[in-house]
Order: structure tokens, then C-alpha cells, then sequence
């Protein structure tokens, strides 16, 4: 299924959008062209977005038009392979524009897909912006742009739809994700501790919670960890860790079944006034929290999204619909990420050809597997993205 957004008559870049079944975060990538290519005519907007530097030509430096191309895919890589082409070779569909060609690729966010199309778009220099947590590298030379807090690197600044900038130019002030979680168990001087988590790839991130405390003699400090699984039955390793004696927990799991975890933790006793938790999850102000607001038990997170952010809650308010949600607070941290991918696009883009004049679309997929005919410009347009943000999350 694929759906086309643009604006008429303006030199045009297509940004190709891959989603698997998330319909929310295909609906997110649309939306957030709409802001993007009303800067065309509309300079304000593009200054809250992103304000440019003094002297440039508003005029000039905004005109381009975003086309977005979402395309829904599953695991089926030959698919991919077939959109993803014809994605390249549309140079620009719209009638009368002058087409620039494919520029981008956001996504797919599930990682055999995504390494697949990473694959695609570095055989023809093509960028590649992906959002999805990670706690392995992606194989290759050429690495694609992950938005996501990455689990090597998180410190604090703030975005242009989010509340993260995404911009860190002092490398010293990167914390591992996992060192983030081991202050905040060290200012909260828990001494023993366990960790609940729903896979091995979220066990390697917290590795340096797992070294919070010196592994050696008199190991006064008892630190365990209970595999919690998919589910949808938790109640054996939270009996396990309820057995352990332990009174504080780290919880890792994806916020889909995280309001389940914590249900069943307290049909299993465990949420009291006893009892701590750090929960992981990002988007853990989705959850509805109700139920365990008056339990006593003391429940800490990490918040991205700032709902009291002009834009935020302007944009998002008028959009509450398109975004499944009922509330501004409840907007999750991967739907504004998907405004972050796309406004990094824009800017880098805009400031790519400001700089350096680009005619014509370069990037097409050959008819014959065995040839390439890369992008002239992607891997300069990839750097210069990456030089203008360097894509290290900070906590705000």
C-alpha cells in the first residue's frame, strides 16, 4: 500500500517512508511533512522548526517541496526490493515540478528488514534514517542514522518536536544508557537490586547496571535478573523476584506489554509501599497509570516528550486523532522521533543544495540486480546530516 504526499510546482525530493504494521508511525511521517512544506510560503513556521542562519535567502533556501512516499511493508524482503526501486526511479512525480529524485529513506524500524534496506540504500549512497532501540551495531561500513536514545549514548538537550535536540558536540558528556539507569540506582542507594527484563538484547543495554557495584570480595551487594518473556503470563518471574527478598526493581520491557507486567505485579504483591521501580520504557507516560497511582509503591522514569512545548501542544492538540491518542502527554516517543527524522531531512537537505545547487534525480535503482548506479550526492548529503547533528541523544 503506498501513499504520496506533496506540494505542487516546487523543485521536488522524494523521502521514501518503509513501516511494517505501527499504522500510527506511518500516519506521523505524513503528518510531518505537512509543517515541513508549508515553510514554502511560510518562513515563521520553519523558524520554530529550525531557525537558519542570518543572510540566507529565505526565498531561495525554502524552495523545495518534500515528497513523502509510505510504503506499508511486512518481512517480505523482496518486496522492500521492488518498492524501494521503484521509489528511485520516480524522479519526482508530480507533474511540472522539477523532480530531484529519491534523497532519503525512513525506516523499516524492524531490524532484518531495516538491515536489508540499509544494504539498499548504501549500495546506491543513498541515507537512511532508521528509529528503533538498539543494543547491537549494525553490520556494514555504512551505518544508518538511528534516532532512537541509543543504547551507547544519552545525555540532555532537546529536539525540535520532542524535547531532545539530538545535537552534541561535547563527546564528555555522553552517558551510556546503562550508566543512567546505575546514578540514578546509586543516588537512590539501592543496595541490592533486581532486574526484570523481556529479552537478552535489553540485558546488554543495562550491562553497566550490572556493574553498578564492584564484583568482588565481600560482595556486599546482591544485584539478580529474571528473564520476564513475551507473556502474556509474567506471574513465575515475579514470584521468583518477590522470593528473592528484594524490595527494588529495574524493569526493561516494551511499553506494549508493560502496563501487563505491572498489573500482574500487583495481583502478585508486588506493588506496595515496600517496593521501587525504575521503568526503562520511554514511553511510560502512555500506560495508563491509574491503578497503580495509590498503591504507595515508588515508580521512577525518564521522560522525552514535552507536552508543554509550544509547538508540541499546539500540533499535536490539533492532531490528537491522527495520533490515536487523547491527550497531548500521551504523544509517544517514536511519533516524535518521526518529526525529528523528517525535519532532520529537511534541514540537511535544504542546506545541502543552498550550499551546493543539486538538479536532476541521480539516485535510481538499475533494471539488473548486479549493477549499482549510486546517488552522486548521497554520501555527501549523509555526512553533511550527520555533521550538522551528530545524532548522539541527550537527556534533557
Amino acid at each position: 500500500m503506498l501513499y504520496t504526499l506533496c506540494s505542487a510546482a516546487l523543485p521536488t525530493a522524494v523521502l521514501g517512508g518503509f513501516f511494517n504494521e505501527d499504522a500510527f508511525m506511518r500516519r506521523s511521517f505524513l503528518l510531518a511533512v505537512n509543517p515541513i512544506n508549508e515553510c514554502t510560503y511560510d518562513y515563521e513556521i520553519c523558524e520554530v522548526i529550525h531557525k537558519t542562519d542570518d543572510g540566507v535567502d529565505l526565498s531561495l533556501y525554502h524552495r523545495v517541496a518534500i515528497e513523502a512516499k509510505a510504503v506499508q511493508v511486512g518481512d517480505d524482503l523482496i518486496y522492500i526490493y521492488k518498492k524501494f526501486g521503484q521509489m528511485a526511479d520516480t524522479n519526482g512525480s508530480m507533474s511540472g515540478a522539477e523532480g530531484l529524485g529519491l534523497s532519503s529513506v525512513i525506516g523499516p524500524h524492524e531490524r532484518i528488514a531495516s538491515i536489508y534496506t540499509q544494504g539498499l540504500c548504501a549500495l546506491h549512497d543513498v541515507p537512511h534514517i532508521v528509529i528503533r532501540r538498539e543494543s547491537r551495531s549494525t553490520p556494514g561500513p555504512v551505518k544508518p542514522i538511528n534516532l532512537y536514545p541509543d543504547t551507547n549514548a544519552l545525555a540532555a538537550v532537546t529536539t525540535r518536536f520532542s524535547c531532545f535536540r539530538i545535537i552534541s558536540e561535547n563527546q564528555s558528556s555522553i552517558l551510556f544508557v546503562g550508566q543512567v539507569y546505575a546514578q540514578m540506582i546509586k543516588r537512590m542507594k539501592w543496595e541490592s537490586f533486581s532486574i526484570l527484563y523481556e529479552d537478552t538484547d535489553g540485558l546488554i543495554a543495562l550491562q553497566d547496571v550490572l556493574k553498578v557495584y564492584p564484583m568482588r570480595p565481600p560482595y556486599t551487594h546482591d544485584i539478580r535478573a529474571f528473564k520476564l518473556g513475551s507473556g502474556p503470563n509474567f506471574s513465575e518471574p515475579l514470584l521468583a523476584a518477590k522470593f528473592s527478598g528484594h524490595k527494588s526493581f529495574l524493569l526493561d520491557c516494551d511499553y506494549d506489554i508493560l502496563f501487563n507486567v505491572m498489573r500482574q505485579a500487583q495481583e502478585v504483591g508486588l506493588m506496595s509501599d515496600a517496593y521501587r521501580y525504575i521503568v526503562t520504557s520511554l514511553n511510560f507516560q502512555v500506560i495508563e497509570s491509574w491503578p497503580f497511582r495509590y498503591t504507595g509503591a515508588k515508580i521512577s522514569g525518564l521522560r522525552l516528550v514535552d507536552p508543554d512545548n509550544p509547538f508540541v501542544s499546539s500540533f499535536v492538540g490539533t492532531h490528537l486523532y491522527d495520533f490515536g491518542i487523547e491527550s497531548v502527554d500521551k504523544l509517544r516517543v517514536e511519533d516524535a522521533l518521526m518529526f525529528d527524522a523528517v525535519a532532520l531531512f529537511a534541514q540537511g537537505y535544504k542546506d545541502f543544495i543552498y550550499a551546493k545547487p543539486v538538479r536532476g534525480g541521480d539516485a535510481k535503482l538499475p533494471k539488473h540486480v548486479h549493477r549499482s548506479r549510486p546517488w552522486v550526492h548521497g554520501i555527501s548529503l549523509r555526512n553533511y546530516m550527520l555533521s550538522v547533528s551528530k545524532y548522539i541523544q541527550k537527556l534533557r
